[in-house]
């Protein structure tokens, strides 16, 4: 299962208490967890993870991070959210990769 919070910031996962239920639930179920840290928007030369990300990075099987993507030239953004489909290539290999290593 792969989720993330998105730039949005629609969802509430800085809750601590909501990060534990969601990946235990997970658990329980049997479920391997994946949490997929938030792209960075075209002037967010930042590759460092929020606290939120680190903790759901810890708690999480798995955490796909997406923080190079705060390395990326404004040339490689199609707006100031999204990126060209080179990109979304590399990070579909890079999670294809990660997926591939899970024992199930």
């Amino acid at each position: 299962f792969v989720f993330n919070q998105g730039l949005w910031g629609s969802n509430k996962l800085e809750d601590p208490k909501l990060q534990r239920d969601i990946v235990h639930s997970l658990k329980d179920c049997g479920i391997k967890s994946v949490y997929k840290t938030t792209t960075r928007w075209i002037d967010q030369n930042d590759t460092s993870l929020l606290d939120y990300e680190k903790q759901l990075c810890n708690l999480t099987d798995y955490c796909f991070d997406l923080s190079w993507t705060g390395l990326l030239p404004s040339s490689l953004y199609w707006d100031r959210a999204h990126f060209l489909p080179i990109c979304y290539s590399w990070m579909n290999v890079k999670l294809l990769k990660l997926l591939g290593a899970i024992d199930s």
